[in-house]
Parts: structure tokens; C-alpha cells; sequence
């Protein structure tokens, strides 16, 4: 029997931990780290006919993609592109994908670590393991960014709309500005949010079908097609479920 996935979800990034089979073609809304723990994933970017086999991948938001870890145990990595946690996965850092063959031991043991105890200790060495392999946070932001921020920052509603008028900006403009300094439109932005609040609510012990409709999904089908084209699998595929997943909320 696959053991529970794990979670951490803080306020600049989301971490998963658990083991993955063979997606299908998807693009995410943050720039992401992927690391096979227990031997290395296969990669291959979408329109490409060649696979690519690493430890470790840096893949920008929006870069669309197959990821096969062959049903083993590995580590999806997401950075908030309007807060990224970790220099090397600020937009814009990274102008394609990115691959490393080796992983440091302190990496590897902090992820076996959290995937064995989960205790605050755990996450405290993953934390640091973490910052020596992607480096620290990275204060500078571009104006997109603090604009985001600014308007999750008061509890408003994230769209075109309030963008702009944080900005001063058409809400056209603010699309073309999401696009170009964050690498994702508008649209992705909100299913992201949305994703990351279900999250919450299910590990909290609500139904998958009550937490998608509190945040914006129509039904539990339209979560499920969202979730897939953002995340490659089906979220019970990933054991986000209900009682599949352990969720362990950070200050990251």
C-alpha cells in the first residue's frame, strides 16, 4: 500500500511529497522544483519527441511538459511567482528548463526526513536544505508582483479587475503584464489560488466536492479537468483526498 502524501503548504510556496506515476501534458501556475527521491524522473517538454532523465528539474511556470517518475517517490517543489520563497525560482530566472544529475545529501536526507517523521524539526531541516539548493529568498520584486500582492494582501478577490486598479492600468494592459513579468495570464492565476485554498479545506477533512465548490469550481468534474491540465495527474492519482494526504501548513 503507497504511503500518504505530504503537503506543506505555506504562504510563498507548496511543497508535495509523495509518489507519482506517468501525467499527461500540463503547464503550472509557479515555477516548480522536481526531484526524484528514490531514482531519477524522465521528463520531456511538450511538441518534443526526446525524454530527458534527471534528479532534479527547475521548470518555469507555463512551461509546458510530461513528467514521469515511474510510480516512485518524488518531491514537486512550487514557488509563488508574485512571492517566490527561493532566488533561483524568481520569473524570469529561468529561461527554460534547468537539470541537475546529483542531488546534495543534506536535500536528499531533509525530503526523507519529512516524508518518514513530519515533525516540526523535519521541516525546519527542509527549510534550510532547501535554501542551500535554490538559494535564499530574494527581496527584489517587480511591479506585477507587489501589485498580486497587494491585492491578496487585502483579502480581495484576484482578477483582471482588481489588478488593473491596483496598477492603474486596462484590464487588458494587466493581462499583458501578468503575461509578460509572470509568465502566466489571469485565468491560471485564479485556478491556482483556488487550488491552493481546496488544499487547505481538504486537509481540514471537508469532501474534495464541498472544498472545490467553496472556491470557485462549478463541480467536482470541473476541479478534477482544472487540476489535471494544471498538475499533470488526477488529484486522487497524487492521494489528495481526504484521507490520502497529510497537509502541514508553514511560514514558508
Amino acid at each position: 500500500m503507497r504511503a500518504r502524501s505530504i503537503v506543506l503548504q505555506g504562504p510563498q510556496s507548496l511543497v508535495f511529497i509523495g509518489g507519482l506515476s506517468r501525467g499527461v501534458d500540463h503547464e503550472h501556475a509557479a515555477t516548480a522544483c522536481v526531484i526524484g527521491l528514490e531514482q531519477p524522473l524522465r521528463l520531456r517538454v511538450t511538441g518534443q519527441t526526446s525524454w530527458r532523465t534527471t534528479r532534479l528539474a527547475l521548470i518555469p511556470a507555463a512551461q509546458s511538459h510530461v513528467l514521469d517518475p515511474g510510480g516512485a517517490l518524488c518531491a514537486v517543489i512550487y514557488s509563488e511567482i508574485y512571492a517566490p520563497r527561493w532566488r533561483a525560482m524568481q520569473p524570469g530566472a529561468l529561461q527554460g528548463l534547468t537539470l541537475r544529475d546529483t542531488l546534495s545529501p543534506a536535500l536528499l536526507d531533509a525530503l526523507g526526513r519529512m516524508q518518514a517523521e513530519q515533525s516540526p524539526q523535519a521541516v525546519d531541516a527542509l527549510e534550510d536544505a532547501l535554501e542551500q539548493t535554490l538559494g535564499p529568498p530574494s527581496a527584489a520584486q517587480n511591479r506585477t508582483q507587489r501589485a498580486v500582492n497587494a491585492v491578496l494582501s487585502r483579502g480581495q478577490a484576484f482578477s483582471l479587475k482588481s489588478l488593473g486598479s491596483e496598477l492603474g492600468v486596462s484590464e487588458r494592459r494587466a493581462q499583458y503584464l501578468l503575461i509578460h513579468e509572470l509568465g502566466v495570464g489571469c485565468k491560471r492565476l485564479q485556478h491556482w489560488l483556488s487550488f491552493r485554498q481546496t488544499l487547505r479545506q481538504l486537509g481540514q477533512g471537508h469532501s474534495l466536492t464541498m472544498a472545490a465548490l467553496d472556491h470557485g469550481f462549478s463541480s467536482s468534474s470541473h476541479f478534477s479537468h482544472a487540476f489535471r491540465a494544471m498538475f499533470g495527474v488526477a488529484a486522487r492519482d497524487a492521494l489528495l483526498t481526504t484521507q490520502g494526504f497529510s497537509l502541514i501548513e508553514t511560514g514558508w
